[in-house]
């Protein structure tokens, strides 16, 4: 249950970030055959990237339903979306860096005495944005699909949410960690993968966005992954599960 939800956080998860260090042989990986296992079930599905000796790991649909199912609600606090499928597949490579970009940002909360209450992808907030332009549209049979609201409205919402806004549009990160701050306080932090491609206005406008930025590189490289969901500290998957 800790690796189908970490899989359906994050929709997209690189197999090997989710076998844990072994105790016994340091630098080896234990749980290796975990995926397997869950695949032959039915409640994963795998691709290979990278040549094939990488993997990308998603639910399948039967993995959500029994996830879902599995749930405990959290009175008060909001509800972790989880996903099934894989989809993007020309994203795949920059996808499962989310991760491990949110590990190593969930090992800082933590640092900090804080403690993680879900992630929010790119795709969520931006779902979230489009129906909010379009609400006005929905009872209009002649709406021609442009937004319904006015570029006022629109900026009130992206403060709202705390999102940057600049050259006329939101920006939206790959990911948003929302947590708890050692004094109880409701915090977030923004972050988004960057690659050597991020050059011109896109880099400019990736700065000017305030996200924390992590390098991506090939799967195949850690490049600095940490440990969190890992090892005995636990991680996301603790933090839903409770």
């Amino acid at each position: 249950m800790r690796a189908l939800s970490t899989i359906g956080a994050f929709r997209v998860v690189a197999e090997e970030d989710l076998a844990r260090p072994s105790a016994d042989q340091p630098g080896a990986r234990e749980d290796n055959g975990r995926i397997d296992r869950l695949r032959e079930a039915g409640l994963v599905e795998t691709v290979a990237i990278d040549g094939g000796d990488h993997r990308a790991v998603a639910l399948t649909s039967e993995g959500l339903d029994l996830l879902e199912a599995s749930r405990l609600e959290r009175n008060g606090e909001p509800r972790q979306a989880f996903h099934a499928r894989l989809c993007r597949p020309r994203e795949l490579s920059h996808d499962m860096q989310v991760y491990r970009a949110y590990q190593r940002e969930a090992d800082d909360i933590r640092a900090e005495g804080g403690r993680v209450v879900r992630v929010v992808l790119d795709h969520e907030l931006k779902r979230a944005y489009q129906q909010f332009l379009q609400e006005p549209n929905r009872s209009d049979a002649q709406s021609d699909g442009r937004p319904g609201r006015s570029r006022d409205e629109a900026h009130e919402w992206v403060d709202q949410h705390d999102l940057p806004w600049f050259d006329d549009q939101a920006h939206f990160p790959d990911c948003r960690i929302e947590y708890e701050d050692r004094y109880g306080r409701d915090q977030h932090r923004d972050v988004e993968i960057t690659t050597p491609h991020y050059r011109g206005a896109h880099a400019a406008a990736t700065a000017r966005a305030g996200f924390a930025c992590h390098r991506g590189s090939g799967i195949s490289g850690r490049h600095g992954a940490s440990r969190s969901g890992s090892g005995p500290r636990g991680g996301l998957a603790e933090e839903l599960l409770r």
